[in-house]
């Protein structure tokens, strides 16, 4: 009897309909409830609000729709990748269930976000009934527990979510049934199948169920004496399957390394407690070795101690008395909960407090089964979740899994006090407390569900409200534009169309949600939005929801006041949303004036990008801040190289002379650029860069961006072009590159004396610096498991001659510098260019081949220019003089000779005259108009260049000499060569600038020793030596020879042979001695040429336009070509071929032409015979390791060609076969080889099931 009912008549049978089935009226009262439940708390609101419930929901919905769009598991990583989503680490099942669901029925994301969860509750409804029945061996108390299932605050809050922990609540639940009943082969096999699915589906679950079952394996053998063999089934296929799971699918595995983390926690917390030191370091083990290692020995070592424990426990057991009816309350591990902390009082209200009430007395009814999985969730539920968290079991996440156990003891709880209320009922006042009472227990059973789901779910999921206003926001602007994700995350992307920032862990984080914190409470703001805009923000919107997420919440809003925010959307529910309002745009320059060197190839659009320009094809993906020259992701589409590190240029400037005491130091990304030009496939940031006080120009800085197909270039231009003073000045800058990212080794080349070697690094965790001085280096190639970043410099410019790096000891990180110092005088330039590719080191090299291969050669005609500038005044000695004008006329050589005003200097045959002229008064400089009047009276004896006393000039003196079109002047001397220091790109001339552009003035470099060291007391020796050295280097590194010889110097008698033979061994390695007027008259002429280089493998075309209103003879490239047979059978078309010579194996040509006024010429470059062809045989190619075979049309196999697929360079063997990884899909395959006809292929890859299915034909 129930409340005095008549027991019969409660248990009177009845028919069920439609199924003509028999059951007691108690069970159809229980079915009526369950569906009441069922359809007032979970189908009403479902087909009331149709839309999405939760908040990951819309996480979930956004990657369901990316897999939706992908055509494999490899398509979507990629796309996570290229898309820069950081949550493409987290298991995938859901996602790929609900993407076959919405391809095979046609559902949209919307719909399937409600309906499946809706079909999902009835499959869970259906499965725990079953494994509530195999518990309390009762249908009625069965139905009972699915009741108190959907009660339970726990469960009801998520139970019509799309999200990953309620779509496996059925793979869990069906395992723990299938294990804890006799082990069939069926039943371990589909036990097996399931937690195959869960592996990568969700992370916690499965490690939940990993030492649940551990747990409850332990407390069989250690209660009641029983060695549970489908547990431990079940454990030896969590741990195999786990590796199985992280093998097939590596980027889950993050995920378990960082959640695994809990068992360090969890193993030093009870270490610490008991004084076991050993419990610490088995959980060290076995998170090392299981969790991160995926070791499959431990896999074994671990099932073999599991399997010994639970024996060992049964032989002890065996050994003492029973301990059956020992109080299972008194196990101390769960006094030791009560003590960790107060907030474990609200585990009650998410279990339900009827569910607590009920529990209390129904655990004691349960089977051995049903106890040992109460206690195992006690060690695996409430247990680790106090440990964890100041909150204790605050934290849903520890107690949901309780949902295992409550409900099934909460009914057998209810059947076990429903007696007890019936024998207490004995009249008719007992007997309406009783029903009373009853009815409480029941209320809350259907109330709470539908309170739940009808009003406090809509509101953590979104208010209809805010979705109309999401979708306004879709209304305005681009996709592209950025929203901060907080609160409202990927509802951001689903329903406003626009981006969330990808914003990394870390000072990142940090930085970001301090910005967003002060633009809503704090006045003056404005620097944080601006800031903000680094993560690609441009609107900011203001709610309830967003602002109860921050500390402040009850502060006075400031966004309002914000100048920088423009308000273009307000509701009446406190919804706003906000504009950024853009500084005027930087300069954007479509069409500058052209000149040098480009490439022309199939070059990547340069796309904007929110705060970002982004440029990417097949060979890289790069990001550059469109406020700075800030690199911000160079690697691949799917892999930044940087990583959450990144690539920092730095300049340090000090001085010599009237600022010696000044330095300041500068991140080129931390800089303002007020112009920025983006034309085609270049973009160039300038700025002035102002000293330490910000009160005055130093120097302009030019940063230049060339997007090529292959590879990237770099020209980074430090001028010293602003101060002005009446006192000497000279400029030191030092340029430095740093990479800071996740490398492991690098390698560079070393450039030393007359060879270069490669020389490979390790880096290891250090807290000191590794510096490498005085090392040469002109290229690196920086590694990151078998891809990198491979770096080249020009020999146009000097190389860097230090290097520093070091490891990081606390992030597997390193950081490897490259610095590049440089001596400027007033008007002179520091300049550097490099260039980047990515891939693997073959690769890389060679993408960056072709763009390095082409260069303009300075000098008319392929000469090695040799400039001869002296002076002769009163005070020389004549016969002398005559002696080596003697000589040189004999050779038929110029001497540049340098006059002033007043000298009475006769013009005769092999005398070029340079203008010379004393800018000082009283040790400081003249005034400009003073230095006009006396560079106007020099220049009127006819000269076309300048030099002064001392090699001194400032600013003044280049405006003068600018404005007066005076060809050229003196730069500051260089060092003469010593080993392989001061060699490559210090002897070419360069252009003066003034105040941030370049002027006409041409600065001629000379080389020391001048010939006032031809002394008597002097080492001669090394004076003629480093003379020599000089000669040598402009001959094979570049540049031209510029000796200040003043003729009675190099006339004298003592010396004049070794002169002599000087000279003589300059023009036996063909040099050509020339004045600078010529020099720099052709440099000019070259500041207004520009050519289009395209670039094959054994042949080059350049497309060259001459922009000068005069004819430009002599115009010369340097191409580095490939041997062919050893020898170098090219020739010239509408061009000719100056000089070549053999070098490092390759043909070094230098090939000339000459235009008109406004000409433009097609010169083309290739061998001089016929190319074979080439003939690739694809058959038998199919997903995974595959080999291609390379052959000429006559059938011979071709070695070393060069194969590309899809971007990425793999050479043929001997055979003629190249070995790659390949995966199913259209493939762009490339054939290169010199003395081959490169060609283009493309293939489709099936996968290996046809590759089986063609071996059973």
């Amino acid at each position: 009897m129930v409340m005095g009912v008549s027991k019969s008549l409660f248990n009177r049978p009845v028919n069920l309909p439609f199924s003509g089935r028999t059951v007691t009226r108690e069970t159809l009262y229980l079915i009526y409830f369950l569906l009441a439940v069922l359809i007032l708390a979970y189908i009403i609101p479902t087909l009331i609000f149709r839309s999405p419930s939760g908040t990951d929901v819309y996480t979930h919905m956004y990657s369901t729709l990316r897999m939706v769009g992908s055509n494999s598991l490899f398509e979507f990583y990629e796309k996570s990748f290229i898309e820069e989503q950081l949550l493409y680490d987290y298991p995938f099942g859901l996602w790929f269930f609900g993407s076959i669901v919405m391809k095979v029925t046609g559902m949209g994301i919307q719909e399937l976000a409600y309906i499946l969860p809706l079909i999902l509750l009835v499959v869970s409804i259906s499965v725990y009934y079953i494994y509530a029945r195999s518990l309390l061996l009762s249908t009625n108390k069965a139905i009972l527990a699915c009741i108190f299932l959907l009660s339970m605050p726990v469960i009801t809050m998520g139970m019509l979510n799309y999200s990953t922990g309620r779509f496996v609540a059925v793979f869990l639940v069906a395992s723990i049934y299938l294990s804890i009943n006799k082990p069939r082969f069926s039943n371990v096999l589909i036990a097996g199948l399931l937690v195959f699915s869960l592996g990568f589906t969700h992370t916690g679950t499965y490690m939940f169920l990993m030492f649940f079952s551990i747990s409850y394996f332990i407390l069989s053998a250690m209660i009641w004496k029983k060695f549970d063999t489908g547990m431990y089934i079940l454990i030896v296929s969590l741990l195999v399957l786990y590796v199985i799971s992280v093998q097939l699918f590596p980027f889950v595995q993050p995920q378990y390394i960082d959640k695994g983390r809990m068992i360090l926690s969890i193993s030093q917390s009870l270490s610490s407690k008991l004084g076991l030191e050993y419990i610490r370091e088995m959980g060290q083990i076995f998170y090392d070795r299981i969790f991160v290692a995926n070791n499959f020995i431990y896999v074994i070592f671990w099932s073999c101690l599991i399997f010994v424990i639970g024996r060992s426990i049964l032989f002890i057991r065996s050994r003492i008395g029973s301990i059956d009816n020992i109080n299972p309350l008194a196990i101390p591990v769960i006094g030791s909960i009560n003590n960790v902390s107060h907030s474990i009082v609200t585990t009650p209200f998410w279990l339900g407090p009827v569910h607590t009430l009920l529990s209390i007395f129904g655990v004691f009814k349960l089977d051995q089964k049903g106890k040992c999985i109460a206690f195992s969730l006690v060690l695996t539920s409430l247990f680790p979740g106090a440990l964890q968290s100041e909150e204790g079991t605050g934290s849903l996440r520890q107690i949901y899994f309780l949902f295992l156990i409550i409900p099934i003891s909460s009914a057998a709880g209810f059947y076990y006090i429903i007696p007890a209320i019936n024998k207490y009922s004995n009249n008719k006042i007992k007997k309406s407390f009783a029903a009373i009472f009853v009815l409480l227990l029941f209320l809350p059973l259907i109330f709470a569900p539908i309170i739940g789901n009808l009003y406090y779910q809509p509101t953590i999921t979104g208010t209809r409200s805010e979705i109309d206003n999401l979708m306004w926001l879709s209304t305005v602007g681009n996709s592209t534009e950025g929203v901060p994700g907080f609160a409202y995350r990927e509802r951001i992307d689903l329903y406003a169309n626009k981006l969330t920032p990808s914003v990394r862990s870390g000072s990142e984080t940090k930085r970001y949600l301090n910005n967003l914190k002060n633009v809503y409470f704090s006045e003056g703001a404005e620097g944080y939005i601006k800031d903000l805009r680094s993560f690609n923000i441009n609107y900011i919107i203001s709610s309830q929801r967003i602002l109860k997420g921050f500390n402040e919440y009850n502060t006075s809003l400031s966004v309002d006041s914000n100048k920088q925010l423009d308000k273009i959307y307000a509701s009446d529910a406190n919804f706003g949303i906000y504009k950024y309002i853009a500084p005027p745009a930087p300069i954007k320059n479509s069409n500058p004036q052209r000149s040098g060197l480009r490439f022309e190839d199939n070059a990547p659009e340069i796309k904007n990008s929110g705060s970002a320009y982004l440029i990417e094809n097949e060979f890289y993906k790069v990001k550059l801040s469109d406020a700075s020259p800030r690199m911000m992701y160079i690697g691949t589409m799917t892999k930044n190289f940087l990583g959450e590190g990144g690539l920092y240029d730095t300049i340090a400037i000090s001085w010599r002379g009237a600022y010696k005491d000044k330095y300041a130091y500068y991140d080129l990304g931390d800089l303002k650029y007020p112009y920025i030009s983006v034309d085609n496939n270049e973009i160039t940031y300038r700025t002035a860069i102002r000293d330490e006080s910000n009160t005055e120009n130093w120097a302009t800085l030019i940063v230049r961006y060339i997007f090529y197909e292959k590879a990237v270039q770099r020209d980074i231009t430090v001028a010293n072009d602003w101060v002005n003073l009446n006192d000497y000045l000279s400029m030191y800058v030092t340029l430095s590159s740093t990479v800071f990212a996740p490398l492991s080794d690098f390698e560079f080349n070393q450039v030393g004396y007359k060879e270069e070697n490669p020389v490979y690094k390790k880096i290891y965790p250090s807290q000191d610096t590794v510096v490498l001085k005085d090392k040469k280096i002109n290229q690196i190639y920086l590694n990151e498991s078998g891809t990198g970043l491979f770096i080249k410099y020009s020999d146009l410019n000097p190389y860097p001659t230090r290097m520093l790096y070091r490891g990081s000891t606390v992030y597997q990180y390193a950081s490897v510098s490259m610095d590049s110092r440089y001596s400027l005088s007033p008007a002179g330039s520091a300049d550097i260019t490099q260039y980047f590719s990515v891939g693997d080191k073959p690769t890389a090299t060679n993408n960056m081949l072709y763009y390095t291969s082409v260069s303009p050669y300075l000098y008319s005609d392929a000469r090695i220019p040799v400039i001869l500038i002296g002076y002769l005044n009163q005070y020389s000695n004549a016969e002398y003089s005559s002696n080596i004008y003697g000589k040189l006329q004999d050779y038929n050589l110029i001497y540049n000779e340098v006059i002033r005003s007043g000298d009475k200097t006769s013009f005769q045959n092999g005398i070029n005259h340079i203008g010379y002229a004393d800018l000082f008064d009283k040790s400081v400089y003249k005034s400009q108009s003073d230095q006009d009047d006396e560079i106007k009276k020099v220049k009127a004896l006819g000269v076309n260049g300048m030099t002064f006393r001392g090699s001194k000039y400032n600013m003044d003196t280049i405006k003068v000499l600018s404005d007066n079109n005076v060809l050229f002047t003196q730069a500051l001397t260089v060092n003469p060569p010593f080993m392989e220091f001061y060699r490559e790109g210090l002897r070419h001339p360069k252009a003066a600038y003034y105040q941030g552009e370049k002027t006409g003035v041409v600065l001629i470099p000379v080389t020391l020793p001048v010939s006032a060291v031809l002394r008597p007391e002097s080492n001669i020796d090394d004076t003629f030596s480093s003379w020599r050295e000089t000669l040598d280097s402009v001959a094979d590194d570049g540049g031209m020879a510029v000796f200040w010889w003043n003729a009675a110097d190099i006339g004298n008698p003592d010396y004049l042979d070794e002169v002599v033979e000087l000279i003589e061994y300059s023009k036996s390695r063909g040099m050509s001695f020339t004045t600078p007027d010529i020099e720099a008259s052709h440099f000019r002429s070259l500041n207004r040429v520009y050519t289009k280089a395209t670039r094959g493998v054994d042949y080059a075309i350049l497309n060259i336009s001459n922009y000068n209103m005069e004819d430009v003879t002599g115009i010369t490239y340097r191409l580095q070509l490939p041997a062919l047979n050893d020898s170098c059978p090219y020739y010239a078309v509408n061009g000719r071929i100056s000089r070549q010579e053999m070098k490092y194996g390759d043909c070094m040509l230098y090939v000339s032409t000459d235009l008109m006024g406004n000409e433009h010429k097609q010169v083309t470059i290739e061998p001089d015979y016929t190319r074979k062809e080439f003939d690739l045989d694809f058959s038998g190619i199919y997903e995974g390791n595959a080999i291609i075979t390379v052959r000429d049309s006559e059938g011979a196999p071709v070695d070393d060609a060069s194969i590309y697929v899809d971007g990425r360079n793999v050479k043929s063997n001997p055979e003629g076969e190249v070995e790659v990884l390949i995966r199913r899909g259209v493939h762009r395959i490339r054939a290169e080889k010199p003395g081959f006809i490169s060609k283009d292929y493309e293939i489709v890859v099936k996968g290996r099931v046809y590759k089986i299915a063609g071996l059973l034909r």
